[in-house]
């Protein structure tokens, strides 16, 4: 959202000087109180966010007007992702204001600012403020951030989740072997199961391919697929591939089962 905010805000005329002196705290200690009224859990600091806030904040300032993307500077998702953040959705809120306060006020007068506000879904955020001419630019970046997986780790904590299916109905669990040539296939698919049948010819067996952030959270086709097979062993392969269209927490999953 874009907006320029000149509000005078309800809190106290010792809030008002702290919402200055330390503006990142204040609209932090705000943001979270807002949620705690709103029966919502609330959300904490990331660095790698404010990694992100502070660049954009900064060219907000050297601008000196509202946007969320400057000429020749990437987009909100691009710019969270090279910090490093595991995350899927994301959202900002920026404003030009005198005392940081008001950018509060007016964000939560607001409704797309509310929203992101107290949007249940994110878990973390940062807010970064450049003063320039005296007045404020602030951006205030919000994520829902996940659990950091290596390949490793991602793939033994979805064959478990998927034993869990297997147990569930009283069934066997499948041994799940190594395939390099499935995971190379993982790593270039971008989802194309044919490209993964090709590394399967000579082989009675269903081959799948999906996209996973976490790894107990797997597509219905592929829950009915392993609560119904009958094998002993199959395969299973990952490649962490974050990208902006299946998100930065992305992990290609290929899953081979013998019929």
């Amino acid at each position: 959202m874009i907006s320029a905010l000149a509000l005078l805000g309800c809190a106290s005329a010792q809030d008002l000087r702290f919402s200055n002196d330390k503006p990142e705290q204040y609209l932090f200690q705000r943001l979270n109180q807002e949620r705690q009224r709103a029966g919502l859990p609330i959300v904490q600091w990331d660095s790698h966010l404010a990694q992100a806030a502070v660049a954009h904040a900064r060219l907000l300032a050297k601008h000196e007007q509202l946007s969320h993307q400057f000429s020749g500077e990437s987009p909100l998702l691009h710019r969270i992702a090279v910090t490093g953040l595991r995350f899927t959705s994301s959202a900002e809120n920026v404003a030009r204001v005198d005392v940081a306060d008001d950018a509060h006020v007016g964000w939560m007068l607001s409704p797309g600012h509310r929203a992101n506000m107290l949007n249940p879904n994110y878990n973390r955020v940062a807010i970064a403020v450049v003063q320039r001419n005296g007045r404020l630019y602030i951006a205030e970046d919000f994520a829902r951030a996940i659990q950091v997986y290596s390949g490793e780790e991602f793939r033994d904590a979805l064959v478990v989740a998927l034993h869990r299916v297997r147990e569930a109905k009283r069934l066997h669990a499948i041994h799940f072997l190594p395939d390099p040539s499935l995971r190379a296939a993982a790593c270039s698919t971008q989802g194309d199961v044919n490209e993964v049948a090709a590394n399967v010819t000579g082989r009675s067996a269903r081959a799948m391919v999906f996209s996973l952030s976490q790894p107990d959270n797997f597509p219905d086709q592929a829950r009915r697929a392993i609560a119904s097979a009958n094998a002993r062993e199959g395969n299973l392969e990952v490649c962490f591939r974050p990208d902006a269209v299946y998100g930065y927490a992305n992990f290609w999953v290929v899953l081979v089962l013998p019929t």
